[in-house]
């Protein structure tokens, strides 16, 4: 009696341990949020009025190179558009160069190649001058105390901001495994007292094990049981809705800074977080189902006949539907594209002397063109792999499954990194990114002078729908059997 009173004690002790450690880690990641939150707000109304100054410094060196054409510094200095105007000036400051570097060639140009030069070098150091000002405007203090001094430390802001997202979702992780853990010690002492009705003392076990797993377990009702309401479970759940108000506003706040979000759809900062929470979800699903797993072993589900033939036919008309959705326009604006011309290389649709002009910007296809030919592989998988299943080919069919359970991963991540990187062009191109224009010519230089349109330039047809829905399914089929699916009744 006393033993299992003790473990009834340790238990309750555990999980009260472990309910601490997650609250505290919780208000701490959340006053850290806070933080950064308050010092990117204010850096950005300070960061507005650097916008503004070098704007109409840069517009004033302007006007007294080309008095000709001069430029209203209040029509384009305003808050929302001085920081576009001040990027728009640091591309065309590079052509500066480009312009330098081919006129010097030709030494009958040399005067004006060093003019070139000049203005190069002026707008150069007020970029730089730019730059370090702005970066000064987001300060992250820091108070740094022991028991004898104290000292304050100053941050860039900026740059914690952008690291901070990161580093909450590993603590959040954290957060989670700790709840598992914390649902598994509920659970045993659940069982200890369940096991005590026969003693008489219930009551007292319960009272034992404090409020953790005392009630819901003899409600007469399972709604009843669910809108009972545990002080744990309404602090934790509190503090879980105010890390995500704090966590989305800072992402924002970070993201509606940064500039050229659609210059690339890999090497941007959206899609690193964006890989790094669906890597994290990933692992928590995995830990999640094998803290079940301790204490619910459920055997394999056995199929009928008629279940595995619909199965393989969904799937099959599924791969079907999205190899001819290929040949189904994509893509409608600047140019009209199906999803074949995804596969292959792009043809220059006009050409100026050495200046070749594509339907969409080089580097963005390429990116395009090797995300659409790993989802056409994995589709192309999921069609051997019925083919396998219809064989009775096992080995082969285990081989193909696990294939085709790991690539469905990727082509989620990919498929949802695309939807986020439209959404960025349709609803926040004018907000997130300041310059989406000049995508126009990211890929224009001296040696290979050639550049496209970006893909805020064309709306996604039909096809490509039916073709995301297509992999979604197929996805969806994957999960549900598994790397190791159930052979043929």
């Amino acid at each position: 009696m006393a033993k299992r009173s003790d473990s009834e004690e340790r238990l309750a002790e555990l999980i009260w341990r472990t309910v601490k450690l997650r609250v505290s880690l919780l208000a701490l990641t959340i006053l850290v949020l806070l933080a950064v939150w308050s010092a990117m707000a204010n850096g950005k109304r300070l960061a507005r009025n650097v916008d503004i100054e070098y704007c109409q410094q840069l517009i004033a060196e302007e006007n007294k190179e080309i008095p000709s054409a001069a430029v209203s510094a209040a029509t384009w200095c305003t808050p929302e558009g001085a920081r576009s105007y001040v990027e728009g000036v640091r591309v065309t400051n590079g052509f500066l160069l480009i312009g330098w570097q081919a006129l010097s060639e030709d030494k009958t140009k040399k005067e004006g190649a060093e003019k070139l030069l000049m203005q190069y070098r002026a707008k150069k150091i007020i970029l730089d001058a730019y730059d370090a000002k702005r970066r000064d405007a987001f300060p992250l203090q820091v108070q740094l105390s022991s028991e004898y001094s104290g000292s304050n430390v100053t941050l860039d802001g900026h740059l914690a901001a952008e690291l901070l997202p990161f580093c909450v979702l590993i603590v959040f992780s954290i957060i989670l495994v700790l709840g598992y853990q914390q649902t598994s010690y509920k659970r045993q002492l659940l069982s200890l007292l369940g096991n005590s009705d026969e003693n008489g003392d219930r009551p007292i076990r319960i009272a034992r094990g404090q409020f953790f797993a005392g009630l819901g377990r003899d409600s007469d009702t399972k709604l009843f049981r669910e809108v009972l309401l545990s002080p744990e479970a309404l602090a934790i759940g509190s503090l879980y809705l105010l890390l995500a108000v704090s966590f989305a506003s800072v992402t924002f706040l970070v993201v509606s800074d940064l500039v050229h979000l659609t210059d690339s759809l890999f090497f941007s900062y959206p899609f690193a977080l964006l890989a790094s929470g669906f890597a994290v979800t990933i692992f928590l699903v995995k830990t999640h189902r094998r803290y079940d797993e301790l204490f619910a072993k459920t055997a394999r589900k056995q199929r009928s006949k008629l279940d595995f033939v619909m199965v393989r036919w969904v799937e099959i008309g599924l791969a079907a539907i999205g190899f001819l959705s290929l040949a189904l326009p994509w893509a409608k604006g600047a140019a009209f594209l199906r999803g074949y011309n995804f596969l292959l290389a792009q043809r220059g649709v006009t050409q100026t002397g050495s200046v070749v002009v594509y339907p969409i910007d080089p580097s963005i296809f390429i990116e395009l063109r090797l995300q659409v030919w790993f989802a056409v592989l994995f589709i192309l998988l999921c069609a051997i792999h019925v083919a396998f299943k219809f064989r009775g080919n096992r080995q082969a069919d285990r081989v193909v499954a696990k294939a085709r359970y790991l690539m469905g991963f990727p082509v989620l991540l990919l498929s949802l990194n695309y939807l986020d990187y439209m959404a960025i062009l349709q609803y926040g191109g004018s907000r997130l990114d300041a310059n989406p224009w000049l995508s126009l010519f990211s890929n224009f230089s001296a040696s290979t002078p050639q550049y496209g349109n970006p893909m805020d330039f064309y709306d996604p047809a039909y096809g490509f729908v039916l073709f995301l829905m297509c992999c979604f399914g197929l996805f969806l089929l994957s999960m549900r059997e598994g790397p190791r699916p159930p052979s043929c009744p």
